[in-house]
């Protein structure tokens, strides 16, 4: 990456030494808009013309076909031109900007469009590989009411650093190959992800059925049906933890998943439970929708609404994952109580599961899932480890209380930070608008808290609520209970539901913000909040603070973009996280009968 104090990339292919050279984008390429022809008349679409609209960019390298086309006599009654094969960068100027394909034939696009024709002398594809630097300073210098959009003029007036025509090419020749062995593997998950669902149809048994179409190796009997009683036996030995017996608690697990969250030899307590040696499995009997259970390989005591299950000529591998499956779950939940139930242990141990025969066919599956879990622990844990270094980074990228640059920087940046009140960098948004299905309402129970991702698709939510309205310029801040950490940075237009700050930066980096208000020194003082039940940030005392702030709109930029890449990298392994319990639930369901 070329700074704006050198002249020369850290890394560089060898026999090119000479400086790059900075040049605005109009220089190296024309900037080229499009036209959609009139929709009232048939004979200017269906035609052999390819026309690109936005909503079609932004998933694939090269573009090679469009969903529609349009006729000659459509093009000629319109402002889109024809865009030459090869040349062309196609770059989306609204309706999320920036998203950008290599054209593959030649092309059309609507107004959703300033595109760029590459002069001879320039790679495309050096272009394309450069397009999250041109998106980042198109997207700052945007504008627009109803949705952000740059023009073609800004634009090209956009300059970035480039090199000799030879350097573009060996730069962007290797990026190219970089993309097609992503492409290739991209590729190759599809067909395991078709194969896998093949395994998945055949190797279960389908509902009403005694035995799975395809098995482990080996197992040809039918599962038979045994009540619950019969394959487990309740144990009642009372004990009081020690350290050398441990107390397990609710509060140690975590909740379906079966795994320890802390160190619970580390634990003072000397609470009485029931014992248990390392040959029983715990499942949680109060709420048993919380889904507490654990299959220790120590001994403990059991502190609290656990029952502590003894197998009966059942695998305890197994017998664990009985526990999961959605069968014993429903059974679990005709509970007992409205506000503290309890799953009913008469009705429980009285109801009949499918179960083989054969105690190897048992701990295979058992196994099966044991490794599943693993791999699923195994991701989470990156996930945990990925946020404390996000936190660490957070503390360090940012000044301490008193100083005015942080304890680390990326290169190229050294002037003083300075201090600025929170209300001078953001202006608090109060347009009122009802929610609708073109316009989403955004509420609290709508975003995963600390993470600032979107738990649902809210297009599919029906609400008609009023709300602030948002176009994706500003970040979302929770004002009430602000130590929940509630916040978002839409790229999308809609309205913020309930106790939202709209935050709109002033002449600061929109990511930058963002992350500003993910900060200690900024959870500090929304925390000094008014009201004790339903306390709320206060916005007279947030907007007069002082915060330190990079000069540099660059620095601002960087440091966005780093937490941006950041998150994108725990989101990706706790979307695998999903994934695999989506897949361990799926195996659970079709594994048991």
């Amino acid at each position: 990456m070329v700074t704006d104090k050198s002249k020369k990339p850290e890394l560089r292919f060898k026999g090119f030494s000479d400086d790059w050279e900075q040049r605005k984008l109009s220089n190296v390429a024309e900037i080229v808009g499009g036209g959609t022809p009139s929709t009232l008349n048939p004979d200017y679409w269906d035609g052999d013309i390819d026309w690109y609209a936005p909503a079609e960019i932004g998933k694939q390298i090269f573009a090679n076909g469009s969903i529609r086309k349009i006729t000659k006599d459509g093009l000629n009654h319109c402002s889109a031109k024809i865009l030459p094969a090869y040349k062309t960068v196609l770059f989306t100027s609204r309706a999320g900007i920036g998203n950008m394909a290599i054209l593959q034939r030649s092309a059309a696009t609507n107004q959703g469009f300033q595109s760029l024709v590459c002069h001879d002398n320039i790679d495309p594809y050096f272009v394309f590989s450069m397009g999250d630097n041109i998106k980042i300073k198109a997207k700052h210098i945007a504008a627009g009411s109803t949705f952000a959009e740059i023009s073609g003029k800004k634009l090209g007036a956009l300059e970035f650093m480039f090199p000799d025509a030879d350097e573009q090419k060996a730069i962007g020749a290797y990026f190219m190959s970089l993309d097609k062995l992503i492409t290739l593997h991209q590729r190759k998950c599809e067909n395991l992800k078709i194969i896998k669902k093949s395994m998945l149809d055949n190797l279960f048994p389908k509902n009403g059925e005694k035995i799975p179409r395809w098995r482990f190796k080996g197992f040809n009997d039918d599962w038979e049906q045994r009540k619950f009683g019969d394959i487990v036996q309740r144990r009642s030995t009372v004990q009081q933890s020690s350290h050398d017996l441990p107390g397990v608690e609710y509060e140690d697990v975590v909740s379906e998943s079966g795994i320890l969250n802390k160190n619970i030899r580390d634990k003072e307590t000397n609470k009485n439970g029931i014992l248990f040696d390392g040959n029983q499995v715990l499942y949680g009997k109060l709420r048993p929708y919380l889904h507490n259970w654990l299959n220790p390989d120590f001994k403990g005591v059991a502190v609290g609404d656990w029952w502590v299950l003894q197998p009966i000529d059942v695998d305890k591998d197994f017998l664990y994952r009985l526990l999961q499956t959605q069968r014993f779950d429903d059974v679990a939940n005709q509970s007992s109580g409205s506000k503290m139930p309890r799953a009913d242990w008469n009705l429980v141990s009285n109801t009949n599961f499918m179960i083989p025969n054969d105690l190897e066919e048992q701990s295979k599956i058992g196994q099966y899932f044991l490794r599943l879990d693993n791999l699923i622990t195994l991701h989470q844990r990156k996930c945990e480890n990925l946020k404390i270094i996000k936190k660490s980074m957070l503390d360090n990228l940012f000044p301490k209380n008193g100083e005015k640059i942080p304890r680390w920087r990326f290169k190229g940046f050294n002037d003083d930070w300075e201090q600025r009140k929170f209300g001078d960098i953001v202006q608090r948004r109060s347009t009122v608008q009802q929610s609708s299905h073109d316009l989403p309402g955004v509420e609290y129970e709508d975003v995963v808290s600390e993470s600032g991702i979107l738990n649902k698709n809210i297009r599919d939510k029906e609400t008609n609520k009023n709300g602030i309205l948002f176009d994706g310029n500003q970040v979302l801040y929770g004002k009430l209970r602000p130590y929940l950490h509630n916040w978002l940075n839409p790229d999308f237009k809609g309205v913020a539901v309930g106790d939202w700050w709209v935050l709109q930066p002033i002449d600061v980096d929109k990511d930058f913000l963002y992350r500003l208000l993910q900060t200690q020194r900024f959870d500090d003082v929304a925390n000094q909040s008014s009201g004790s039940k339903m306390p709320r940030a206060d916005w007279n005392l947030v907007s007069n603070t002082n915060f330190m702030i990079p000069n540099d709109l660059e620095e601002q930029s960087k440091i966005g973009q780093y937490f941006l890449r950041l998150d994108n990298l725990i989101t990706l392994h706790q979307s695998e996280v999903e994934r695999l319990k989506k897949v361990k639930q799926f195996f659970l369901d079709k594994m048991f009968i």
